[in-house]
C-alpha cells in the first residue's frame, strides 16, 4: 500500500463554489493527488503522494487563479491577518460604494432632484462604484472567463458594465435634443447590495476562524516540569510525552497525560459537557484544558500541543465543516448557463439585425443586455439575506449566513445538548435537611472550595451567619475538612466515612460534625425554564427530539423523563455526539444540533444546522449557524421557521428576475423593446423583488 500525506491549504481568492471546484479539479489533474475543496471554510484538504511536493500543489492552485497558504508555524497568524485585511477591503469597497451610490440613483429616479446636466452628474458620481467598488466582482469575471467559465460575478459584472456604457452612449446620442433615459441606477445599486452580502459573509467566516484558534490557545501556555526533583516552568511546546509536570489547585490542566501521584476533583466541561467534576488519583486520564479544583496533581504526559484532545476538539470542528457539502449558490448555478446563453443571443442579434437595419443594430444589442442586465437577480438574495437577517435579530437571534437558510428546508430531528442548553449548566440546592445552625455551618466551609456543588451551597445559604473556622483543608475526592469550636467538620461526600449507612438520592452532599452526619444537601443541574414547552412544540411540529450529554445515564435520564424526550443518550465524547449525528442522516434525517460549548462544536458544524446558545462558547457560537441572543429556547423552532420563510422568499426572488429575463428577451430581440422600456421594466423588476423581501418584515413565526 503507497504511503500518502495529507494537508490543508488555505485557499484565498475563492468568491464562490464554482471557484472551489475549479481549484479541486486542478489539483485532482496531479498523478497520486486527491483534493476536496470548501468554499465555506477556504480549506483544500489534499491527500497526495510522496512524489508530490509542497511547492506543486501550491502553484496548481496559483495557475487556477488564487493563492493557497502552506501549514507552517504562523500560518494562523497569516490566515488571520489575511481575513482581517480582506474583511477590511470589502467594507471600505461597499462603504465608499454606497456614499456614492445614494445620491447617484436619487438624481437618476426622482425627477424633481433633477437639474441641468444631471446625466453627466449622476455618470461621474457612478465612477467609483463601478470600477472601485465594483473591482473584485469584474476580477472575478475576468478569471472566470479566462477558464471559460461563468458566475453570478459574470453576470452582475456585465450588467454593471453594460448600463454604465449604455448611459454614456444615451447621453452622447441624445445631445441636447431631448432627455436621455439612463441606466445608471443598475451600475451603483447591484455592485453595493453584492458586495455588502460579501463583507458579511467574510466577517462570519473571520469570525469563525478566530473562534477556532481560540479554542486551540484554551490551554496554558506554560507548565510546571519536574526535572531532577526541581519543579521548573517550561514553554508549553518544550514538553514532551513521558514528562512530568505539575498540575496546582484552582489551574488549567496544560497536557493530556495520565495522573502519576496525588489525588483531586477534575472538572471535564470544556471537554465532554459534564456538570460534575470527576475525582482523579494515581493512573487516571486527564485531558488538557481541564480544571483542576482542590489538590495538586502530578501528571505523566501521553500527549502535547495538536495531540491533545482539545486539539483534536478544532480538528474534528475543521473536518466536520470539511464534509459538508460546498454551497452552490443557485445564482451561480443557474448563470452557468444563462449568461453563456444571454451573450451568444446578444451576438446572434446584432449580426441579424447588421442585414436587417445597421441604424438600429447598437439599440437592439443594448436593449438585450439591458433586459439580461441582472439588476433583480443581484437584489434577489442580499435584499432577503438582509431582510431575513434583520428580522431574525429583532426576534431575537442571529442567522450566519446563506447556507443556514439551503440546510433548513425541512428539520426532522433536534439534538440537544443537556448541560448549559437544555439546562442552565449552573449547580443549584434542590432540598436539604440543614437547620439554622448547620446552614451558619455549610455557608462558612461550603466558601472555602471552588468545587461546583461546594459553590452551589454557599449561594443557598448566603444570608446565613458567618461562623470562625480553622484548619480549612481540602480533602481530594472528598470534601473539605476543618476546625470548629475545637470540633472536626467535614462536608462533601460519603467517602469522609464510608462506614456510616447514608440513603441518598441523585447528587447529596453531607455534613459531618464529629464524625457524625449531621445534615445533607442535594444539589442538581437547573433546568431552563422555556426547555419543557420548547421541546413539546418541536414534538408538535413532527420533530424528532434527541438528548446527547456528557453527563452519566442516571443523570441524563432524569433530565428526559423530566422534558419527555426518550431519545436519551448519555456520557458522550465529542466523536460520539458527531456519530449520533450522522446516524441521523444516514437515515436521510434533515438534522439541528443545539449546545453551547467547546464539545459540542464539532456536532455542531456536522449537523445540516447548529445552533449556539448566546451563554455558550466562542467556539461554539462561532461553529453554529445559529445563535441566540437571549436564553429562551422557544427561539429554535421559531429560528427554523424563518430560516424556511427567507429561503423560499429568495427562490422566489430569483424564479422573478430569470423569469422575468426569459420573458422580455425576444421581444428585445425582435426590436420591439426599445433600451428606454426595457430599463423601465428592469427597474420595476428590481422594485417586485425587493417588495418581496420586505414581506419577512412582517410575518409571524412564532
Amino acid at each position: 500500500m503507497t504511503e500518502t500525506a495529507q494537508v490543508d491549504l488555505v485557499v484565498t481568492g475563492m468568491t464562490c463554489a464554482s471557484c472551489a471546484h475549479r481549484i479541486e479539479r486542478k489539483l485532482n489533474k496531479l498523478d497520486g493527488v486527491e483534493a476536496s475543496v470548501n468554499y465555506a471554510t477556504g480549506i483544500a484538504r489534499v491527500t497526495y503522494a510522496p512524489t508530490i511536493v509542497m511547492d506543486q500543489l501550491i502553484t496548481t492552485v496559483e495557475q487556477a487563479g488564487y493563492n493557497a497558504i502552506a501549514p507552517n508555524p504562523l500560518l494562523d497568524e497569516q490566515v488571520a491577518a489575511w481575513e482581517k485585511a480582506h474583511e477590511r477591503d470589502l467594507f471600505q469597497r461597499w462603504l465608499v460604494g454606497a456614499l456614492f451610490a445614494i445620491p447617484t440613483a436619487l438624481i437618476a429616479m426622482v425627477e424633481p432632484l433633477q437639474f441641468d446636466g444631471w446625466g453627466w452628474t449622476t455618470v461621474l458620481l457612478s465612477v467609483p462604484v463601478v470600477l472601485w467598488t465594483s473591482w473584485p466582482l469584474h476580477v472575478a469575471s475576468f478569471r472566470n472567463a479566462a477558464h471559460r467559465a461563468t458566475t453570478m460575478d459574470t453576470l452582475v459584472s456585465i450588467g454593471i458594465i453594460a448600463a454604465f456604457i449604455s448611459s454614456i452612449y444615451e447621453l452622447i446620442a441624445a445631445g441636447n435634443h431631448h432627455t436621455p433615459h439612463l441606466y445608471i441606477d443598475v451600475a451603483v445599486i447591484v455592485p453595493v447590495f453584492v458586495v455588502l452580502g460579501r463583507w458579511l459573509e467574510a466577517r462570519n467566516k473571520s469570525q469563525a476562524g478566530s473562534a477556532l484558534r481560540a479554542l486551540a490557545d484554551a490551554t496554558p501556555k506554560f507548565a510546571i516540569k519536574l526535572v531532577d526533583g526541581n519543579r521548573i516552568e517550561a514553554p508549553i511546546d518544550t514538553i514532551q510525552v513521558g514528562d512530568i509536570v505539575v498540575v496546582a489547585p484552582e489551574s488549567t490542566v496544560p497536557v493530556d497525560g495520565r495522573v502519576h501521584s496525588g489525588q483531586s476533583s477534575v472538572s471535564n466541561a470544556l471537554l465532554t459537557g459534564e456538570s460534575m467534576p470527576a475525582f482523579v488519583e494515581s493512573g487516571a486520564e486527564i485531558s488538557a484544558g481541564a480544571l483542576n479544583h482542590e489538590g495538586e496533581l502530578t501528571v505523566e504526559v501521553t500527549a502535547v500541543g495538536s495531540g491533545s484532545q482539545i486539539a483534536r476538539i478544532a480538528s474534528l470542528v475543521a473536518a466536520a465543516q470539511s464534509g459538508k457539502a460546498n454551497i452552490a449558490r443557485l445564482a451561480d448555478r443557474i448563470s452557468a448557463i444563462f449568461v453563456p446563453v444571454v451573450l451568444g443571443i446578444a451576438l446572434a442579434t446584432g449580426g441579424v439585425w447588421f442585414f436587417i437595419d445597421q441604424e438600429r443594430v447598437i439599440e437592439v444589442v443594448l436593449a438585450v443586455l439591458i433586459i439580461a442586465c441582472p439588476c433583480a437577480l443581484g437584489l434577489a438574495t442580499p435584499t432577503a439575506l438582509v431582510v431575513g437577517s434583520g428580522r431574525a435579530a429583532t426576534l431575537g437571534f442571529l442567522v450566519a449566513g446563506p447556507q443556514v437558510f439551503e440546510n433548513s428546508r425541512r428539520i426532522d430531528a433536534v439534538v440537544f445538548d443537556k448541560t448549559g442548553t437544555l439546562t442552565l449548566g449552573e449547580m443549584a440546592v434542590t432540598s436539604h435537611t440543614a437547620d439554622v445552625s448547620h446552614q451558619a455551618l455549610l455557608k462558612s466551609i461550603a466558601s472555602k472550595s471552588s468545587h461546583p456543588v461546594a459553590v452551589a451551597v454557599a449561594r443557598e445559604f448566603s444570608q446565613a451567619d458567618e461562623v470562625e473556622l480553622a484548619g480549612v483543608l481540602a480533602v481530594p475526592g472528598k470534601g473539605v475538612r476543618a476546625t470548629w469550636n475545637g470540633v472536626i467538620v467535614e462536608f462533601g461526600s460519603r467517602n469522609f466515612h464510608p462506614e456510616i449507612q447514608l440513603d441518598s438520592i441523585g447528587t447529596t452532599s453531607w455534613l459531618f460534625i464529629d464524625n457524625k452526619a449531621v445534615a445533607s444537601v442535594q444539589v442538581s443541574d437547573t433546568l431552563d425554564p422555556s426547555s419543557a414547552h420548547t421541546v413539546a412544540r418541536l414534538q408538535a411540529m413532527g420533530v424528532d427530539v434527541h438528548m446527547a450529554s456528557g453527563d452519566v445515564a442516571s443523570v441524563a435520564d432524569a433530565v428526559a423523563k423530566e422534558l419527555n424526550i426518550t431519545h436519551v443518550h448519555s456520557q458522550l465524547t465529542p466523536d460520539d455526539k458527531i456519530a449520533i449525528i450522522q446516524n441521523l442522516q444516514a437515515e436521510g434525517k434533515i438534522v439541528a444540533m443545539v449546545g453551547d460549548g467547546s464539545n459540542d462544536a464539532p456536532a455542531l458544524a456536522q449537523a445540516d444546522i447548529g445552533i449556539a446558545m448566546g451563554r455558550g462558547t466562542g467556539i461554539a457560537r462561532a461553529t453554529a449557524d445559529i445563535t441566540l441572543l437571549r436564553p429562551d429556547l422557544n427561539l429554535i423552532p421559531t429560528s427554523l421557521r424563518l430560516s424556511a420563510a427567507t429561503l423560499r422568499t429568495i427562490k422566489q426572488n430569483l424564479g422573478w428576475a430569470f423569469g422575468y429575463n426569459i420573458a422580455a428577451i425576444p421581444l428585445a430581440m425582435t426590436g420591439n423593446l426599445n433600451p428606454m422600456i426595457a430599463g423601465i421594466a428592469m427597474s420595476a423588476s428590481s422594485v417586485l423583488v425587493v417588495t418581496n423581501s420586505l414581506r419577512l418584515r412582517k410575518r409571524n413565526f412564532s
